[in-house]
């Protein structure tokens, strides 16, 4: 019987609501102490919901309090959105979302009736009517606090108190109250304080006169704190996260705080949780496990063709953000295309460096290429790049971060088509060493894949230590939230200027900002966004015509927008639906400084190798209207 209602209750979970489960037992003849079990299973229609009604709902229309449920009514795109689908268990969670949703608008007498579900004949769609008593909306006339209220004025536990006399008595507010007042004396090392809420409601007035109990407890101790569910990471990489050490007396802040600093190190899947006990005999302390679950957190790429253009071709990208299990970040890279390009790129990161809060980054890079068509005669010049950085820097205040960078690079250009594509001779062969300074500020709750916080930069970068001159500064915003389910709002706006105001000459070719593609506008190709130049090919046959180079400009504005939402959940699949607008530029007197704007779609599939994203961009702007299709094994912004 227990397990007929288990596969009645599967059915009921894909919207069979009317399947029926019954078993039959048959004899075995030549094992008379055995039987064979045969369910017999009737599936019947799907059921959908046809509509949902409301009755006694004055204060708000049936519309608003549709919204609040889960369940919906079925409409013709259902069986893509599995909308419409009735399960009993989200259902009766429905009924308490509506009365939570009451309550915090001051409907704190409204209630729920018992709805009648009724069973179309065909039995394949069911009505739903909910009875609804609003009640009277209340308002808050005062607010006293008794007990142990001697740790605090009470002037101070009135201000932790979001509700204030005068306003809409919310329910919602008052259990963030109680937990902010909770959390006021857990600081103080108050980890059990019970505070009692004692509302007494004046019907007449619509008033409520509210009244807290507090009792304190004692004082509580951090005992032993131990780890588990870590296979891969060191103990030491999680412990140094906490803002806290065993036998320190107890701080809710700190401990919330804590949790959120190990999730967002994004090693690990989203159930990271705080299990304390006492132990006996001690009531003063309490001790604490630290469960987690490691996820996949490394990427390897590795790729090999051949075409009639760059001949063989071969890549490897290695990347690892928890490499040896001690929090160190290991990026690998390396790219060849036969004679056309060589590419080679080794950064190695330590977030704790000696265990200490400073964070250092070394960076050692070679680039061999020929910029543009991939043809040995038609070409615009080739480039050789080598050189490397070394990052410095550690946490000011709680999430607020200072970087340094020092940063040599040698740059050689050769075979160009033409000497008008250079803005300085210079620049054929030029050195780059400069120092650079960034803050950040950083509430992200995950890194690697953010749905929540915000990330704020400003960066400024000198050049001239032996090297060419420019003064560069940058400025970008991010900003996280999730919508509702697993709907991911972000978007992200950034600013950048490059020039060269101590002597007046143009910055260097490269320092420039050239946009399009993957990481900037989607619906552009990669560095088609920016000043550009038309030059004469007189490298070989002058009545090839001029061409169009793109040199990039020396200010630039970018803004990305996108909405992330799952596409199959249980393979961790999700779309994206996104717009791009941004420009590069240098005079606008003498080159097009139009925005440049794209929308588009696309599939990511968070793999164990890492992101996959299968993005296409269109284009609202510009001469193009085709659209770009782009790949990479890459997280967004």
């Amino acid at each position: 019987k227990e397990a007929e209602r288990k596969i009645v209750r599967k059915y009921e979970e894909k919207g069979y609501f009317i399947a029926l489960a019954r078993h039959e037992i048959i004899p075995l003849k030549n094992r008379p102490n055995e039987v064979e079990v045969l369910f017999k299973i009737i599936e019947n229609e799907k059921v959908k919901v046809r509509k949902v009604f409301f009755t006694g709902n004055r204060e708000y229309s049936s519309g608003d309090l549709k919204k609040v449920m889960a369940t919906g009514e079925g409409h013709m795109f259902s069986w893509a959105t599995g909308s419409g689908t009735y399960i009993e268990d989200f259902f009766n969670r429905d009924l308490s979302l509506l009365a939570y949703y009451y309550g915090n608008e001051g409907y704190i007498q409204a209630k729920i009736a018992k709805p009648r579900v009724t069973l179309s004949q065909d039995k394949r769609y069911i009505d739903i009517l909910i009875p609804v008593s609003e009640g009277n909306q209340f308002k808050m006339r005062s607010i006293r606090f008794e007990g142990d209220v001697d740790e605090f004025s009470e002037e101070e536990l009135v201000e932790s108190f979001p509700i204030k006399s005068g306003e809409i008595f919310s329910s919602g507010k008052l259990q963030e109250g109680l937990v902010s007042l909770s959390d006021k004396y857990g600081d103080k090392g108050y980890a059990f304080a019970n505070i009692i809420p004692n509302p007494q409601i004046d019907g007449e007035n619509k008033e409520v006169d509210l009244l807290i109990n507090i009792e304190k407890g004692q004082k509580v101790y951090w005992g032993r704190v131990s780890i588990s569910g870590n296979t891969k990471t060191h103990d030491k990489v999680i412990r140094r996260e906490l803002l806290f050490s065993e036998g320190e007396l107890y701080s809710s802040t700190k401990r919330k705080k804590s949790l959120n600093r190990i999730k967002r190190l994004g090693y690990f899947g989203p159930d990271v949780n705080f299990l304390t006990s006492t132990p006996k005999g001690r009531s003063q302390t309490l001790d604490l496990e630290i469960q987690v679950k490691e996820k996949p957190t490394g990427t390897l790429n590795i790729s090999a063709g051949y075409g009639s253009a760059s001949r063989f071709v071969f890549g490897a990208n290695v990347g690892q953000n928890n490499f040896l299990g001690q929090g160190y970040k290991l990026k690998f890279n390396l790219n060849i295309a036969s004679q056309e390009a060589l590419n080679f790129n080794l950064y190695l990161e330590d977030p704790k460096f000696l265990d200490s809060e400073w964070f250092v980054g070394l960076d050692l890079r070679f680039d061999k290429r020929r910029i543009g068509p991939p043809d040995s005669r038609n070409f615009t010049y080739s480039q050789r790049t080598q050189g490397g950085s070394v990052r410095v820097g550690r946490e000011l205040w709680e999430d607020t971060f200072i970087f340094s960078r020092y940063r040599f690079e040698r740059r050689e250009l050769k075979e160009a088509i033409s000497d008008d594509i250079f803005t300085s001779d210079d620049d054929k062969d030029s050195i780059i060493s400069s120092v650079s300074l960034d803050m950040e500020y950083d509430t992200r709750n995950n890194r690697l894949d953010p749905s929540d916080g915000l990330y704020l930069s400003a960066s400024t970068e000198w050049g001239g230590i032996g090297g060419r001159v420019f003064q560069k500064f940058g400025a970008s915003a991010r900003y996280y939230e999730r919508l509702f389910w697993k709907f991911v709002f972000r978007t992200n706006l950034e600013f950048g200027y490059v020039g060269n105001f101590l002597t007046g000459e143009s910055p260097p070719d490269s320092e420039r900002y050239l946009m399009g593609g993957i990481f900037s506008l989607r619906g552009y190709d990669t560095g088609t966004v920016g000043s550009n130049r038309e030059v004469t090919d007189t490298r070989n046959d002058p009545s090839t015509g001029t061409r169009r180079f793109f040199i990039g400009g020396t200010k630039k504005v970018l803004f990305n927008s996108e909405l992330e939402f799952p596409l199959i959940p249980e393979a961790n699949i999700r779309s994206v639906l996104f717009f791009d607008a941004g420009q590069a530029w240098e005079n606008e007197k003498q080159l097009d400084v139009a925005i440049r704007s794209n929308y588009g779609w696309g599939i990511r599939w968070y793999s164990p190798m890492g992101p996959l994203r299968f993005e296409w961009g269109y284009p609202l702007s510009g001469k193009s209207r085709e659209s770009q299709f782009n790949f990479m094994i890459a997280p967004t912004f």
